[in-house]
């Protein structure tokens, strides 16, 4: 019987599932960071100008998504594969 690490795309599965994971853990982070900050705001913390720092950690977020859900082989093990041929094979 064949065990998965023996599998012929097994070493492809595992980066795309741990870049998965590393979304999750991402997005995960900015929620319980967003949500706290919310509270304590809610509560009278003098927090000044906390909605704007999680938008711009969102946008990332959203990009972080992107690349993972979307389009993963837009900078992905492949594209760097390419680049350092290119750089090997370059003038």
């Amino acid at each position: 019987m064949e065990t998965l690490a023996e599998h012929p795309r097994y070493k492809e599965a595992r980066r795309r599932a741990r870049s998965l994971r590393g979304f999750y853990v991402h997005a995960l982070a900015y929620i319980v960071v967003v949500t706290s900050v919310f509270a304590l705001t809610a509560a009278g913390a003098p927090i000044r100008h906390w909605p704007g720092w999680p938008l711009f950690w969102g946008l990332g977020l959203l990009a972080h998504g992107f690349t993972v859900v979307v389009a993963p082989g837009l900078f992905g093990a492949d594209w760097e594969e390419r680049k350092i041929r290119d750089y090997l094979d370059g003038p």
